[in-house]
């Protein structure tokens, strides 16, 4: 029987057999996620970063919003080597449904999601974006890899989504540490706001409208400090 040390050294040491790569994790910010997803996933070295990554690793967990990802790992895999790998665990999802975006009004960086309507009905990628995990997986399942078969396909459908998680954010935490902060540093600081105006006019996005963070990822994590760690510094930079 192994001694408290052992089992506490084995214990930590299982936690790097696992890695969240956000690397595989295209950032999209409106129309034609589909024609973005294809571009994004044709670049070569992703493919061979995520070779690599399948090596190191025991268990890759891939963040998504609309499982965009699932395709492409089919062409780069294979049908059944894809199967495989669910069946092991070596390939996991973690889904995000929603996205950051800048709100104003008071609501800061917050989450929102959008739903169709009669009169402006979703694409099929949209679907897949905003809509339930199941419909996204078998959505990109239906138009990325047409050739599957319906029995091959509906058992792949079955094993993404045992493999996969849903996430959130913990609302009062994040409106307090986040949401709130963000919109007063924003509201306080000058070239802050003449920053985020001239972004938004710049991407023909309308006011009133929400300003989807995946613009600029270099200025998240700025945005997203905690009110109490985020003082000058946060000015000077901009």
């Amino acid at each position: 029987m192994p001694n408290s040390d052992e089992k506490v050294k084995s214990e930590s040491s299982s936690h790097h057999d696992s890695i969240v790569d956000s690397t595989l994790h295209p950032k999209h910010y409106g129309a034609h996620g589909d024609q973005r997803n294809l571009s994004f996933f044709s670049q070569p070295k992703l493919r061979s970063y995520f070779i690599s990554q399948l090596l190191l690793y025991e268990h890759l967990i891939i963040p998504t919003n609309d499982f965009g990802v699932v395709p492409s790992l089919i062409t780069w895999m294979g049908a059944d080597a894809f199967e495989e790998a669910l069946d092991c665990r070596s390939i996991r999802f973690l889904r995000r449904k929603g996205v950051l975006g800048y709100l104003g009004n008071g609501n800061g960086i917050n989450e929102f999601k959008i739903a169709d309507t009669p009169q402006k009905p979703f694409s099929w990628w949209d679907k897949a974006f905003w809509g339930e995990l199941p419909e996204a997986v078998e959505l990109q399942l239906v138009y990325g890899q047409p050739g599957l078969t319906s029995k091959h396909r509906n058992r792949l459908i079955e094993k993404t989504i045992k493999e996969s998680n849903s996430v959130g954010y913990e609302n009062e935490s994040f409106v307090e540490n986040i949401a709130k902060g963000t919109y007063a540093d924003i509201r306080d600081t000058p070239q802050l706001k003449a920053f985020l105006v001239e972004l938004a006019m710049s991407a023909g996005i309308k006011p009133g409208t929400p300003l989807n963070m995946a613009w600029c990822p270099a200025l998240l994590p700025i945005l997203c400090r905690s009110p109490s760690k985020a003082p000058s510094r946060t000015r000077s930079i901009l």
